[in-house]
């Protein structure tokens, strides 16, 4: 919910003008062809910026793969109480999702990164992938 688009653009202006030959990012693969991969990512922010509910989606996911990272695996109680204690959801909820309860957010949530290949269910159990 805070601004931090222009940085985060800002942030890919200073990597253009170090013109990198190849990037070692914090997490995936190593590349070189750095202009496209700004293209890219300049793309992903300007629809970020143009659709908050989409940017809010992405930002809760990316948060619970990270606590699946943690678990590994958990049952799916467990990650509804988590999502349910953890103040930042329940502001994006409320913010951009509060047309559906909390625990429908949730299932969402899981099922969209069982749809990706981030995590996998095995009954009621949500395991990473």
């Amino acid at each position: 919910g805070e601004p931090g688009f222009a940085e985060v653009a800002a942030t890919l202006d200073l990597i253009e003008r170090l013109a990198p030959q190849t990037v070692i990012p914090g997490h995936g693969s190593v590349f070189g062809d750095v202009p496209a991969a700004l293209a890219r990512a300049r793309k992903r922010l300007a629809g970020f910026e143009a659709n908050p509910v989409k940017h809010a989606r992405h930002a809760a996911k990316v948060l619970l793969k990270y606590k699946l990272l943690e678990w590994q695996q958990a049952p799916l109680a467990q990650v509804r109480a988590w999502l349910a204690a953890t103040p930042y959801f329940g502001q994006l909820h409320q913010r951009h999702f509060a047309d559906r309860t909390a625990d429908q957010w949730a299932d969402e949530l899981m099922q969209e990164l069982v749809a990706a290949g981030a995590a996998r269910r095995d009954a009621e159990v949500l395991h990473n992938a």
